[in-house]
């Protein structure tokens, strides 16, 4: 499902549609919501070390990525 509304401003959005991200109806700014797999776990590790001040164990960053918890991304 492709939305032409802002993700922003927009609740209704779920994993495997996609979505504009900008308000700007001259930008084709369009991103795919989608669970992450195994090959986004270097991504994810390098993200939460950058976003969060915490420590987690590599462990815990492969359940991520299989599917044990609730995780998706953006991607264009």
């Amino acid at each position: 499902m492709v939305s032409d509304t802002s993700i922003i401003n927009s609740n209704k959005w779920a994993i495997g549609d996609t979505v504009k991200i900008s308000e700007n109806k001259n930008n084709n700014d369009y991103w795919h919501i989608r669970e992450f797999v195994l090959e986004d776990l270097q991504d994810v590790c390098a993200l939460c070390r950058e976003a969060f001040p915490l420590e987690y164990p590599n462990e815990w960053y492969k359940d991520v990525v299989n599917g044990c918890y609730i995780s998706f991304g953006l991607y264009q």
